[in-house]
């Protein structure tokens, strides 16, 4: 599963402000991470860890994946493993954090995600960080798997998290779950460090899962509900505000001409139809299509930033900081990738690092 709408109110709230010149900084601003999006579905395998060592030369601070069986389009898309992909990009990389965004139990076993995510942390202790959510159809469907309900999603995700917390504690577990179970489960090769766990939260009772088993959240569109009561969760369970992880997938296409920028984002407009991401279509072609039929160049442009001068985003990110983000992961469809992360790294990053100290 990964991460698709990015907050478009966001974008309107951002010009808004720009044009009244309000650049107020807050305290999340002293701690902001900025990251790297790399997307399975738009690049090869090889050619993302090409493009996160060049990310990482720059400056940005971590990589998030996306981990999906199929893609959300069809031409020209790609779908690498994101399990392997990320051993490799840790190991290509030197001090980037790796994560997936998102990874989803529906085609998983909890007790295999916990072992595949240890084993990482053994080999790179302390960089590892696991993304979850509740999980779309592309990842069971094709498998054969029913596609759960929203309900059933939720309580698949509880007891994931509840899975993991324990075996990752140590010890022989058992757990008498709905929907997974572990008799006498231990892992003989526990991670090194606590690794993080954010949760993606679209409402409420993914939002109080996200506090109470979470080390952070991430957050989707439709304003900061699910953030703060995720926030709030957390303080409840005894955890600091100031250390909750709160991430967002900021989207951007940038190019000297708008048009190519524009067109680039394209291949993503299935994943702004609505109500897809609960919905049970899975074939990449029928979601492509869906995409092109009903999404218009306003859709995108509510939710993409579409740039010619690439130090254009830096209002964007600066907002998200404003509105409680801290962790903002740069996901660029740009048609010039590496051109993107070379400018990118070269004139807006430096302004933001300079922001946050």
């Amino acid at each position: 599963m990964r991460l698709h709408e990015y907050l478009g109110c966001y974008l309107a709230s951002s010009l808004s402000l720009i044009a009244e010149g309000g650049e107020k900084k807050t305290r999340f601003m002293e701690k902001i991470e900025i990251g790297y999006w790399a997307a399975q579905e738009e690049h090869s395998p090889s050619q993302l860890l090409s493009n996160v060592m060049e990310a990482e030369k720059g400056g940005f601070e971590s990589v998030f994946t996306s981990d999906h069986f199929m893609p959300w389009f069809d031409t020209r898309a790609h779908a690498g493993f994101a399990w392997s992909w990320l051993a490799a990009c840790a190991a290509v990389t030197k001090r980037m954090k790796v994560g997936t965004g998102v990874t989803a139990p529906d085609r998983y076993h909890p007790a295999l995600i916990a072992q595949a995510f240890a084993t990482l942390d053994d080999m790179f202790p302390g960089r590892v960080v696991l993304g979850l959510g509740a999980g779309e159809a592309m990842n069971s469907t094709p498998l054969g798997i029913d596609f759960p309900t929203p309900g059933q999603r939720e309580q698949r995700l509880k007891e994931t998290l509840e899975i993991i917390t324990r075996l990752w504690q140590g010890g022989f577990q058992d757990y008498p779950g709905f929907f997974y179970r572990l008799f006498n489960a231990k892992l003989y090769t526990p991670p090194k460090t606590k690794i993080p766990i954010f949760v993606a939260a679209g409402g409420k009772h993914s939002a109080e899962l996200a506090g109470t088993y979470g080390d952070g959240v991430i957050g989707f569109s439709g304003g900061n509900d699910a953030m703060n009561l995720a926030v709030e969760a957390a303080k409840d369970h005894g955890k600091s505000e100031d250390n909750f992880g709160r991430l967002i997938e900021f989207k951007c296409s940038y190019d000297k001409d708008y048009q190519r920028a524009l067109d680039s984002t394209r291949v993503w407009t299935s994943t702004m139809v609505k109500g897809i991401l609960g919905s049970d279509l899975a074939d990449p072609r029928k979601l492509q299509k869906r995409g092109e039929s009903e999404v218009t160049d306003k859709d995108i442009e509510s939710v993409w930033s579409i740039v010619t001068d690439v130090e254009d985003l830096i209002k964007p990110i600066e907002l998200l900081v404003q509105e409680g983000f801290n962790v903002v992961q740069v996901h660029s469809a740009s048609p010039d990738e590496p051109s993107f992360v070379r400018d990118f790294t070269n004139k807006a990053l430096p302004h933001l690092r300079r922001e946050s100290r």
